[in-house]
């Protein structure tokens, strides 16, 4: 399992958010480190990290959907929809952590398959809204 480095390709063009998207990159590197491991307390090292990851795209889809409601972005709902989906989704994951059952496989492919895809497409289609003309 690998995760991806981040690069200019998923810059949205707002210093705020491109800074949360790397933190969250970070986090999910953090949570991709622990799903590799088979120590002792790697589960509970998840959920904290799931945990941090909840609290974090809260806090991240709050700036970036308040940003887009004030562009008047006309993708706001089905954008907001996908932020809804993955907190939901990421929520299950926590329980499941909780639990002790987590699929340590998909959820390693949710966050990467997530994180990418979100990026590079529903936020880069937001960009022209965001960034100042020329």
């Amino acid at each position: 399992m690998t995760y991806t480095t981040w690069s200019n390709d998923f810059s949205v063009g707002v210093p705020v958010l491109d800074g949360q998207h790397i933190a969250l990159l970070n986090l999910c590197k953090r949570a991709a480190n622990c799903l590799k491991s088979d120590m002792e307390g790697a589960t509970g090292d998840i959920q904290e990290i799931l945990g941090q990851l909840v609290s974090y795209t809260e806090n991240h889809f709050r700036d970036e959907e308040h940003l887009l409601r004030e562009s008047n972005y006309p993708g706001f709902a089905a954008h907001r929809a996908e932020h809804v989906e993955y907190s939901t989704r990421l929520t299950g994951f926590l329980l499941d952590a909780g639990n002790g059952s987590i699929d340590r496989v998909a959820l390693f492919e949710y966050l990467l398959d997530w994180w990418e895809l979100h990026i590079l497409c529903a936020d880069k289609a937001y960009m022209a809204f965001l960034s100042p003309p020329d």
